[in-house]
């Protein structure tokens, strides 16, 4: 197993798969220190990593897992697959082990031309090259890769090569940002405290002044409590004046006519006839449909004469011996037993009269729940007419409309009339045994 690298600038020969998969999960972990960028650089850094190390390595493992004994490429010369020990991976670690992480991450994007090019035509990668505070790592990223052309020599001897001279340069550099740097700061920190210096002077000013406005508000403000105690202690009489008045004209008016709480007692008599009404009403439709439940149950169990033949059959032993001793006495007779027995018109009447009589007495008590129903629907209307008769007098009464004592007293005897003077209207309902006396004598008088 082999693979190329870079076209044929590079041959690696391996006895078994996974020596070669092994050999490209090396090359990734040798990247890991791109993590630890800062946060300006982590989309550039796995851009970087996407487009250089996972593409070429993840299309390697697959070519390699479905190839047996061939050969697998990755990179080309004019895409350059870069592995740790090439020209560009021992560069960029020498630049690492001299400096921090950010001059790496730059001398990756400068350590040859293709990353360059695709560097500034990748949109995420360019951005981090215009960041202005790493200027300065960018500058010596640059120049480390621009001046040394020769990677040979920059791999050996490092301590007299023209690489050492360049971080001794860049120190320098370094050294002489920092001296910069500070004096600016200096500059900075003493213009601050001249500004420091002169806001509080100002802020001392600001004081005093404040304090003297204060002291004229508080004597300003103390003449000012005196007249509004003084106005309040006159308003507060001429407020007590007014309400005694007020108070005087109430009891007065409560003592000649306290119809406020008739007003309440005929909303609350109305409240309740009017619930009471409702009430009754559905005692009427359950009496009428309980009314048509027992008629109906006493039809489906065979009328008056079902029901007596099973209740003879329930009878004690000593009505039976003498129910026995009727039949025997009734042998003697089978003509007319026959007779008897076979008259339906005698059932059936039988069987109407017990069904006229259970009519009758549920027509009863339907009467006295439309009666109740009537009475409460006729105090409840009343309430009502009492209610607004109280507010139109009184309504009257602050406008000074009733004048004369006659209109006065029409619509007082009209508020307090007895409540159980008028007659309750009746809802005619008839029972069956009127009905059938009606039209006997209507039958007789006719004949």
């Amino acid at each position: 197993m082999e693979i190329i690298i870079n076209g044929n600038e590079r041959l690696i020969y391996f006895f078994k798969h996974q020596e070669a998969l092994d050999f490209l999960l090396d090359e990734r972990h040798k990247w890991h220190w791109l993590k630890d960028l800062p946060q300006h650089f982590m989309k550039a850094a796995k851009e970087i990593q996407t487009i250089l190390l996972d593409i070429p390595t993840f299309s390697a493992e697959t070519d390699i897992e479905h190839s047996k004994e061939g050969s697998v490429h990755i990179g080309t010369e004019r895409e350059p697959f870069i592995t740790s020990d090439s020209k560009e991976g021992l560069f960029i670690k020498d630049v690492k082990s001299n400096f921090d992480n950010i001059v790496s991450f730059f001398s990756i994007i400068y350590s040859n031309a293709h990353i360059r090019e695709m560097a500034y035509n990748n949109a995420i990668i360019s951005e981090t090259l215009r960041i202005q505070k790493f200027e300065h790592e960018r500058t010596i990223a640059m120049n480390l890769s621009l001046t040394l052309g020769n990677y040979e020599s920059f791999i050996g001897g490092q301590s007299r090569s023209e690489f050492q001279d360049i971080i001794n340069e860049q120190r320098n550099d370094q050294k002489e940002y920092r001296a910069k740097f500070e004096e600016l700061a200096n500059d900075f920190n003493k213009y601050i405290s001249e500004q420091s210096s002169h806001a509080q002077s100002t802020l001392t000013e600001t004081k005093n002044f404040l304090r003297r406005r204060i002291d004229a508000i508080h004597i300003l403000s103390k003449r000012g409590s005196r007249k509004v105690r003084e106005a309040a202690q006159v308003a507060k009489e001429a407020h007590e004046t007014a309400m005694e008045r007020l108070q005087a004209a109430d009891s007065a008016y409560t003592e000649q006519l306290d119809l406020k709480y008739s007003v309440k007692y005929w909303k609350n008599r109305k409240i309740s006839h009017t619930a009471s009404k409702y009430g009754w009403l559905l005692s009427v439709i359950f009496s009428l449909f309980f009314m048509l439940a027992v008629v109906g149950l006493y039809f489906a169990n065979g009328g008056l004469t079902t029901i007596a033949e099973h209740l003879s059959k329930r009878l004690p032993s000593s009505l039976m011996v003498l129910s026995e001793q009727g039949q025997q006495g009734d042998t003697q007779s089978p003509s007319l037993q026959k007779a008897l027995l076979k008259s339906e018109v005698s059932i059936i009447t039988t069987n109407i009269t017990g069904a006229l009589l259970i009519i009758t007495l549920l027509s009863i008590l339907i009467r006295i729940t439309l009666r109740q129903f009537s009475v409460h629907s006729q105090c409840a209307l009343e309430a009502g007419e009492r209610v607004t008769f109280i507010k139109t007098y009184l309504a009257l009464m602050q406008e000074k409309q009733i004048k004369s004592d006659e209109d006065r007293k029409l619509i007082l005897e009209c508020i307090f009339k007895s409540t159980f003077g008028a007659t309750t209207p009746e809802i005619a309902f008839s029972l069956p045994i009127d009905s059938i006396i009606k039209a006997i004598g209507e039958k007789k008088s006719t004949g």
